[in-house]
């Protein structure tokens, strides 16, 4: 199975991805403009979650999805994390969310 990971830059999304990668799934590794995530075991997309025409080349041969995402990097992050969305979502097999008290998967 390939899992798309969304903030697997971050301390849980490391540690997704670690499993996934432990379990022998394939993973990509989606990731903001600004990291420096490098892991060469996996496909990484650098894509902004807030431009679904981005987001769907970088789910692209995806069967899960993962979103580890924490809050924005502000002096005032939001309470919840943004859900990725991509502009024609595939029908995934699987989803699921991960975090921290920051971050919360939508109603």
């Amino acid at each position: 199975m390939r899992i798309a990971v969304f903030g697997a830059s971050g301390r849980t999304g490391t540690e997704v991805v670690s499993r996934a990668l432990t379990a022998g799934h394939g993973v990509t590794a989606v990731v903001r403009p600004s990291s420096d995530f490098a892991d060469d075991r996996v496909r990484t997309v650098t894509a902004d979650i807030t431009d679904p025409s981005a987001l769907s080349p970088a789910l692209s041969g995806c069967d899960a999805v993962v979103t580890a995402i924490g809050p924005a990097p502000s002096a005032n992050p939001p309470p919840s994390a943004p859900t990725p969305r991509a502009a024609s979502p595939p029908p995934w097999r699987r989803r699921g969310f991960a975090g921290s008290s920051r971050s919360a998967p939508p109603p």
